[in-house]
């Protein structure tokens, strides 16, 4: 098995958007169906409006997307008291206390979007597709610096163990939009950052 990323943008430039538009819509996630929507039907609109870059993970022996990550730039606001003393050495090094919140203001890359296709199960694991959106975050700060990435997760304890695994520490919670469909039965978003510098 062979696994390759490619932005969503050089797809685009090599393939067309015809063709583009068919392997989006192929995207299933029965897991995740907020992910799923995204992939298939918005992804176009954010990146081509510049608010993420999302990256397709194909197995080439078998001609398959198995996995999909947007990324954006993002400010973090971290609480001072939820962090360790190591991190809290790490954040004031690249952000900055605000008094007034009692929060670093960071300046961070979001993991927006991170999931495996269905297409995908047997093919990739959570580990390798987090490897490809680790080696992107490290290309981002080559170009612009940085050392931090954060993400929204779904409050379900088995992505929570999972994000913990790969280094990722909570530190918040994030209400849903009121409105906001999704397939979690919670009303918040667990917000966990990690240092990363490759």
């Amino acid at each position: 098995m062979a696994l390759v990323s490619y932005s969503l943008l050089q797809l685009l430039n090599a393939r067309g958007e015809d063709e583009v538009s068919d392997v989006l819509s192929s995207f299933r996630c029965e897991r995740n169906k907020d992910i799923e929507d995204f992939v298939r039907y918005n992804t176009f609109d954010f990146n081509l409006r510049g608010f993420c870059a999302s990256y397709l993970v194909f197995d080439t022996d078998a001609a398959a997307l198995v996995g999909f990550y947007a990324l954006a730039l993002k400010i973090a606001s971290i609480p001072e008291n939820v962090v360790s003393k190591t991190a809290h050495k790490k954040l004031a090094s690249f952000g900055e206390l605000r008094p007034e919140t009692g929060c670093f203001d960071l300046p961070c890359v979001l993991l927006a979007q991170f999931g495996k296709s269905d297409s995908g199960i047997g093919r990739v694991t959570g580990e390798e597709l987090m490897a490809f959106v680790e080696k992107s975050i490290s290309d981002i700060q080559r170009l612009v610096g940085g050392r931090f990435v954060f993400l929204d997760s779904v409050n379900e304890p088995g992505l929570i163990e999972f994000y913990s695994r790969m280094g990722y520490r909570e530190f918040g919670i994030r209400n849903k939009p009121a409105g906001e469909d999704s397939d979690s039965a919670e009303g918040s978003y667990v917000q966990m950052f990690k240092y990363l510098h490759l």
